[in-house]
Parts: structure tokens; C-alpha cells; sequence
């Protein structure tokens, strides 16, 4: 029995020399850049949440209540998962933006492409991103946020059950301080 050979499609140059618009091709470097510093700050915080793990489960629940342990052990592996989550819908949100002009190659021939006349804020939407990546930058983002702030309560909570009245007293202090910039971003001061 012989074997055909596969067709091939023919060879198309113009695929190759294909370039999205300055503008477009900006946005989504910049959505790139956002999202390969979310995700490697999402798998940092993984590492430094797992060290936290390990710390809180070799103390143990200690002279804390029963429920103040559990609520400690829940915001430890929320931060966990939700700094994991984070990670991975980075990783998507590359993925799917480093295939995006590709993907417009074939949707629109280059003489098809979406007026110039768009909206800014919906540029790369108009470009034919997709819904799923911009679910994806939205997940990472609240993902991040959620881990982050986890972090924070697990890590004063660990302050209040092991340290002394006046330690974890400066503490809500300092707390208060540290969340801050994150009332800022609520509020969109």
C-alpha cells in the first residue's frame, strides 16, 4: 500500500508580513506585560502563602479558640488558591494575546480590518480578543486582589493567636497602613 501525501495549503506571504495596527499592537503588549507581572507576582505569592501554610500547621491551634484556628486555616488556603488561580488565568491571558493576530489574520482579510474609528476601551474587543480573554484579565485581577488580601487577614490573625496584646495592638496599626492603597483602588480615589 502507498501512502499519499498529505495536501499542503499553498504558501501564503501574506500571512507572514501580517501586522496588526500600532495601536492595537500597543494595548496588547501592554496586556501582556500586565499579564506576565500578574502571573509571575501570582506564583511568588503561592510560595510565599505555602511557607505560611507550613508555619501555621507546626504551630498548631495553640491557646487560640477552636473557630479563630479555622478561620485562620480557611484564609490560608483561600490565598493559596486564589494566588494560583490568578496564575493560571495570567498564563491564558498571554497565551491567547500572543495568538491574536493570527487569529485576526484569518477572521479578516487585511483589507477587512475593524474601522479606525473604535472605541480605546474596546480596541483589542473590536480586534476579536474575545470574551474569554477579557473574562480571563478580569478573573486574574479580582484572583490576585482575593489572595492578596487573604494573605493579609491569615498574617494578622497569625499575629493576634501567637504574639502579645501590645504586638498585635501596632500591628492594626501598621495593617491599617497597608491596606490603604487598596481603599484607594476600591474607592478609585
Amino acid at each position: 500500500m502507498s501512502s499519499s501525501p498529505i495536501p499542503l495549503e499553498p504558501f501564503n506571504e501574506n500571512a507572514l508580513n501580517f501586522k496588526l495596527p500600532e495601536l492595537v499592537e500597543s494595548q496588547r503588549q501592554s496586556w501582556i506585560s500586565y499579564a506576565r507581572t500578574a502571573g509571575f507576582a501570582a506564583l511568588f505569592l503561592c510560595g510565599v502563602e505555602t511557607k505560611l501554610i507550613s508555619i501555621v500547621r507546626s504551630h498548631g491551634q495553640g491557646n487560640a479558640p477552636a473557630f479563630t484556628y479555622q478561620v485562620l486555616l480557611i484564609f490560608s488556603y483561600s490565598a493559596l488558591i486564589f494566588n494560583m488561580s490568578a496564575a493560571i488565568s495570567a498564563f491564558i491571558t498571554i497565551d491567547r494575546l500572543g495568538d491574536m493576530p493570527n487569529r485576526i489574520k484569518k477572521r479578516f482579510d487585511s483589507q477587512e480590518l475593524p474601522p479606525s474609528e473604535v472605541r480605546y476601551d474596546h480596541l483589542l474587543e473590536d480586534f476579536g480578543v474575545g470574551t474569554a480573554c477579557l473574562w480571563m484579565k478580569k478573573h486574574c485581577v479580582f484572583a490576585l486582589f482575593a489572595g492578596t488580601w487573604c494573605m493579609f487577614w491569615q498574617i494578622f490573625l497569625y499575629i493576634c493567636m501567637q504574639e502579645a496584646q501590645s504586638v498585635w495592638i501596632t500591628m492594626s496599626f501598621v495593617f491599617g497602613i497597608a491596606i490603604s492603597p487598596w481603599l484607594a483602588l476600591l474607592l478609585k480615589v
